[in-house]
């Protein structure tokens, strides 16, 4: 089974270490310009890519503290979708400013 854990903190700007466990996110608000005045957005999309090779019919799922995570309950966590190259993608709306933990695994 892989299991892994990361913290990062939600926001804007991202860097990521090679491989699937070391992510960190700026915690700069994110802002947008609405009619002449900036906007704080409540929450930011955080993109997961994983390159895996895994058995036909086996999937991938992040599963963490927040809701759009599943709130570590596997049955309702982020599925990520298989593209060309074993490459598995996956996004969702996280709060701001708030540490995020999360594991990824196969099922």
């Amino acid at each position: 089974m892989l299991q892994q854990r990361s913290l990062l903190r939600s926001g804007r700007g991202s860097h990521c270490s090679r491989g699937l466990v070391q992510h960190r996110i700026a915690r700069a608000p994110l802002q947008c310009n609405a009619k002449d005045k900036a906007e704080t957005a409540e929450k930011v999309p955080v993109r997961f890519r994983i390159r895996k090779k895994i058995e036909y019919g086996e999937r991938l799922k992040i599963v963490g503290n927040q809701a759009a995570l599943g709130s570590w309950d596997v049955s309702k966590a982020l599925e990520l979708k298989w593209h060309e190259g074993d490459l598995w993608v996956g996004s969702a709306e996280v709060p701001v400013k708030q540490d995020i933990e999360f594991k990824v695994r196969l099922l």
